[in-house]
């Protein structure tokens, strides 16, 4: 398949008139994502189940409630007049005592999960459980989507936003390649209009998407060494140089060059600030 062995090939024959032969980019680029995402869900879901499996209780749920019914009744506390205080306080003395810390986005929310178990258990007023969280009375609206979500999670055992932050994948990579065209723009923008970068783009993150694929589905079926994972995964810088050396026509020392310093702001800059925005809008959305 020339989209794999043949950088530069597609791209440069699109560009100069020859459309009948091959898929258009775009198609190739929709075609090559759904089966990339599709081998995606099993890694995804593989990895929502470890971490529900993870951080799960030892008991099921009417066992667990139980528990902390009696416990807290033992204790003589009762949910229609229970002090969030008095529950701190008498949570330091049970030998169960565990704390979770969570910290998001200048937010450190530190909170005892013996206690939240119990006020969830015992179907408390989500005002009392966010005060036992520690959210103060003269919160913001920022801040208090903060607590509430991160309660939401709590009670759903987390596994479900790794899901959601999965969700957001195929959307935010839609993006990311216009990005990437801009990119090549920059260091190429003597070499054509901006139609031939979102072409070359398309059609590199069609090559990205299916060398993933094979790596996901070695993987799959197949641990496979971590030098190989390395090896695969370098192999897409060379494609770029390569592909950018057939494509615009520069010597290999300029498009190494040039390719260095795309993937750099690219990989280094761009991905990770995006990284970190979509883990914002999954957990404050989840």
């Amino acid at each position: 398949m020339p989209l794999m062995v043949k950088p530069g090939f597609l791209p440069k024959n699109f560009v100069g008139g020859k459309r009948l032969t091959y898929l258009h980019p775009a198609q190739t680029y929709l075609f090559v994502s759904v089966i990339f995402f599709f081998i995606f869900s099993f890694v995804s879901r593989e990895q929502q189940q470890k971490i529900d499996s993870i951080l799960q209780t030892e008991f099921n749920e009417e066992e667990r409630q139980k528990m902390q019914k009696d416990s807290i009744n033992q204790m003589g506390i009762f949910i229609s007049d229970i002090s969030v205080k008095d529950s701190l306080n008498s949570s330091k003395k049970d030998k169960n005592e565990s704390n979770f810390n969570f910290y998001f986005f200048g937010n450190n929310i530190k909170m005892n999960t013996y206690v939240i178990d119990s006020l969830i258990a015992e179907k408390a007023p989500e005002e009392k459980i966010l005060e036992a969280m520690g959210m103060p009375e003269d919160v913001g609206f920022y801040d208090r989507k903060i607590y509430e979500q991160t309660l939401k999670i709590y009670k759903q055992k987390g596994g479900g936003i790794l899901q959601a932050f999965y969700d957001t994948l195929p959307i935010t990579m839609f993006f990311l390649l216009p990005v990437f065209a801009l990119l090549l723009n920059l260091f190429y923008f003597r070499k054509g209009p901006f139609s031939h970068h979102l072409v070359f783009s398309f059609y590199y993150f069609s090559f990205l998407f299916l060398l993933f694929a094979l790596l996901l589905s070695t993987n799959l079926i197949w641990n496979t060494p971590g030098w190989i994972d390395s090896l695969l995964l370098f192999s897409s810088f060379i494609y770029l140089i390569i592909g950018v050396k057939k494509f615009y026509g520069q010597s290999y020392f300029m498009s190494f060059l040039k390719s260095s310093a795309v993937s750099f702001l690219f990989f280094v800059l761009v991905i990770p600030v995006t990284v970190m925005f979509m883990l914002f809008a999954a957990f404050m959305f989840y």
